[in-house]
C-alpha cells in the first residue's frame, strides 16, 4: 500500500504535497524519516493498484444494509480487513472496474484521488483507529457498485451554485455540493489539530514555504492570516495550499471527505 504521514490529532498530510504517492511508493528511507518518531499519523493512499475503500460513518446505517446481502457479498464484507473508526468502519477491497471518489448518504467511497486515516492513526475526536484482522485478507470485487446492489452512479455534473453570501459565489464541480456547506463541514482547527474556539489563536505557520520562527500564523474562527507570508483565506484556501492544488480541486476533496 502507498502511505504518507498525516499531522498527529488531524486528517491534514505532514506533506507539501501528497500528490505523487498517487502513483509511486514511497521509499523506506521516506518512511523511516515520517514515521520513525512516532509524530505523525498514518493515511493509505486509495486507488493504488485498485485498492479502495468503503466508508461507513453510521454504524445503524451499516448494520441495516449488511443484512440485506446475498451470501456472496455478505462473506466478502465479514470477512475482508476492516478498520473500526471515530464514528464507523472502513472496509477494504481491491477492485477490478477502474473507481473514482465517490459519496454516498450514509457511506463514502474512497478510492482514486483519495486518502484514508489507518491504524494507530487518532482521530481529530481523540479515536485511535483500530484493525479488525489483518491488511492480508483484503478481498477482490468486480465492482464496488455490485457490492453495495445499486447502479454505478453518473459522474458529477459541473454546477453554478449560487449563495446569500456573494464571496461564497463560486464555480463547484464537486457533484452538488456548495461552498458554504464544505465550510460547514471542516473547519480550520480541526485540520490544525487544534481545539475549535471563539478566541483568535496564534501559532508559527504551516503552510508550505514559509519557514515561521515567530507565531506570524494567527487563526480566526472562520479564516487565517499569516502576517509574516501574508497568506490569507478559509478552509478552501488552506487544504489547496498545504496540498499545492487548485481551489477547484480542493472542493472536490473536501466534498469527497
Amino acid at each position: 500500500m502507498a502511505t504518507i504521514p498525516i499531522k498527529a490529532g488531524s486528517k491534514m498530510p505532514a506533506l507539501a504535497s501528497w500528490k505523487p504517492y498517487q502513483t509511486q511508493l514511497p521509499t523506506v528511507r521516506d518512511l523511516e524519516v515520517w514515521f520513525a518518531s512516532g509524530r505523525y499519523g498514518l493515511a493509505v493512499i486509495t486507488g493504488w493498484r485498485g485498492l479502495l475503500v468503503l466508508d461507513w460513518d453510521d454504524w445503524e446505517a451499516y448494520y441495516a444494509w449488511a443484512p440485506t446481502l446475498d451470501p456472496d457479498r455478505r462473506r466478502l464484507v465479514e470477512w475482508t480487513y476492516r478498520v473500526i473508526t471515530g464514528r464507523g468502519l472502513h472496509l477494504y477491497f481491491y477492485c477490478k472496474e477502474e473507481t473514482a471518489s465517490t459519496p454516498g448518504e450514509k457511506w463514502d467511497v474512497k478510492a482514486a484521488g483519495g486518502y484514508v486515516l489507518a491504524p494507530p492513526s487518532i482521530h481529530p475526536s481523540g479515536h485511535r483507529y483500530m484493525s479488525h484482522s489483518s491488511p492480508d485478507h483484503i478481498r477482490q470485487i468486480a465492482s464496488i457498485w455490485w457490492l453495495l446492489g445499486i447502479e454505478k452512479p453518473e459522474p458529477p455534473k459541473a454546477i453554478l451554485r449560487s449563495s446569500t453570501d456573494p464571496f461564497d459565489m463560486a464555480y463547484n464541480d464537486s457533484g452538488g455540493t456548495s461552498i458554504a456547506e464544505i465550510k460547514a463541514q471542516h473547519s480550520l482547527a480541526s485540520m490544525l489539530g487544534v481545539s475549535l474556539s471563539s478566541r483568535v489563536q496564534k501559532m508559527q505557520c504551516p503552510l508550505p514555504g514559509h519557514a515561521d520562527e515567530h507565531e506570524s500564523f494567527v487563526l480566526y474562527p472562520d479564516h487565517y492570516h499569516c502576517y509574516g507570508c501574508g497568506a490569507h483565506g478559509d478552509v478552501i484556501d488552506f487544504w489547496a495550499s498545504m496540498r499545492g492544488i487548485s481551489l477547484i480541486e480542493a472542493m472536490r476533496e473536501l466534498s469527497n471527505g
